[in-house]
């Protein structure tokens, strides 16, 4: 009975938390691959707690699965861990909006599981910036301007960055394949 109960607030947590949470692992996380890893971790621990201490209300659930998502991202890094996502990367923006042709589209490139799968490791082999900003538009449905928010980066350079990628691909996967 008492299982039951807790399974269900466990499930409505999950529910009205989860993007928020993920946007924040994404955030903040060192390395693409290991944001499931670290989500699965931080819903295991959530329901954990609510079993152990018995809760069924919380006031604040966004903050409080978010802290426990900072945790899980410490202990996850040790000590390359650092609260500011930005720190980690070289600021190196440039102003390529203009350069870049408007008719680059990656929803042209027939993807496939196998195409999907080198789309991917191309990307992954990019700063971890570029994965974010991809993952974030692409997976989470997120604008530039709420990327740029997100980031605190400028929506130029997110363009930039993103539309240079997207002709990169385009030249390597090509529109035929």
């Amino acid at each position: 009975m008492f299982k039951k109960r807790y399974l269900k607030f466990f499930e409505t947590l999950y529910e009205k938390t989860y993007n928020k949470t993920l946007r924040f692992i994404i955030l903040n996380c060192n390395n693409m691959d290991d944001v499931n890893d670290i989500i699965q971790d931080t819903y295991i621990e959530l329901y954990k707690i609510i079993c152990r201490k018995k809760i069924t209300s919380l006031d604040n659930p966004s903050a409080f699965i978010i802290g426990i998502a900072k945790n899980k991202l410490k202990k996850y890094y040790g000590l390359r861990y650092k609260m500011n996502a930005l720190s980690l990367f070289s600021g190196d923006d440039f102003e390529m909006i203009n350069m870049v042709k408007s008719d680059v589209d990656i929803e042209d490139i027939v993807i496939t599981d196998e195409n999907m799968k080198e789309i991917w490791n191309f990307l992954k082999k990019k700063k971890a910036i570029i994965c974010k900003i991809f993952y974030l538009h692409y997976y989470m449905d997120m604008t530039i301007k709420e990327i740029s928010k997100e980031l605190g980066i400028k929506e130029s350079t997110i363009k930039s960055k993103l539309y240079r990628t997207l002709k990169e691909m385009n030249e390597v996967f090509g529109k035929e394949r």
